[in-house]
């Protein structure tokens, strides 16, 4: 009986696979790439974002950015005084903040590599990408990166 078992056992574990899908197509690797981005790419990548042709992702909380947000989306606002000409107080205004493309620097892409073992191909799916802005102190100096929104693909 201990070996019908055991070879009940063989059988399952030899018949199934770790792997879901395509059983030809062999998980190489999950793998994060930094690209250093251009500045063309990120406006173009923010404008696509305020239009709402791409959905972007709050990388902390998961939230979605609303598209007519995108260039304000956590950044700081302050309240000023304002005065007329001859500098008498008219009202406090808030002034709201705006994030440049020139402060995106980085981008990080999470890709799947893939082996297809019929044809001997890789294949790379790339899951998403994330937008990265400089983290700078009150002096000026640079202290790292921070990612700002993550679009899925």
């Amino acid at each position: 009986m201990k070996i019908f078992f055991w070879l009940i056992a063989q059988l399952l574990s030899s018949a199934s696979f770790a792997q879901s899908g395509n059983p030809a197509t062999v998980l190489i690797r999950h793998d994060t790439t930094m690209l250093k981005a251009d500045k063309t790419i990120v406006e173009t990548i923010l404008q696509a974002i305020g239009q709402g042709k791409l959905k972007a992702v709050d990388c902390f909380t998961n939230q979605h950015i609303p598209a007519r947000q995108v260039y304000t989306w956590r950044m700081s606002a302050d309240t000023v005084l304002r005065y007329d000409t001859s500098g008498n107080y008219t009202k406090h205004e808030i002034v709201q903040q705006y994030r440049k493309a020139e402060v995106i620097t980085q981008i990080r892409i999470l890709q799947d590599w893939y082996f297809n073992v019929t044809t001997g191909q890789f294949i790379s799916h790339i899951s998403w990408i994330e937008l990265l802005e400089e983290v700078r102190s009150s002096s000026g100096d640079l202290v790292g990166l921070r990612p700002f929104c993550r679009i899925y693909y």
